[in-house]
């Protein structure tokens, strides 16, 4: 009980946060009750802006290619690796033989009726 109670309660925080953050924007594009608006008076040079927001755009690439690492890839304790080619042809041929299909046999059926022409009841 207490364990889907704390779930609960995380995911009311959650909805919580973002339902802020949605009203939040609405003020900030629209003017409305909120203390810097889209409109709202720069702080700072042209110049310093642009510098920060291109030294923003280049530490996105860095981040990425840091996380590309081998050691960002390790398979987590408890995983096993099915698949150890990494061609797109061995991909979709184990996810071919592997997949589950887990609509109902109802959809199946209906799918598979159309597929042939004939009109499904």
């Amino acid at each position: 009980m207490g364990k889907r109670l704390a779930v609960f309660a995380y995911g009311l925080v959650s909805y919580l946060v973002f339902f802020l953050t949605f009203v939040y924007a609405v003020g900030f594009i629209g003017n409305l009750y909120v203390p810097k608006s889209i409109d709202s008076a720069t702080r700072m040079s042209f110049w310093a802006a642009l510098f920060i927001d291109a030294l923003l755009l280049l530490m996105f690439p860095v981040q990425h290619s840091v996380m590309a690492r081998p050691a960002f890839k390790e398979v987590p304790v408890g995983w096993t690796i099915a698949l150890k080619s990494d061609t797109r042809a061995a991909c979709l041929e184990f996810i071919n033989q592997n997949w589950k299909d887990m609509r109902p046999k109802s959809l199946i059926d209906r799918m598979e009726k159309q597929a042939e022409g004939k009109k499904p009841n």
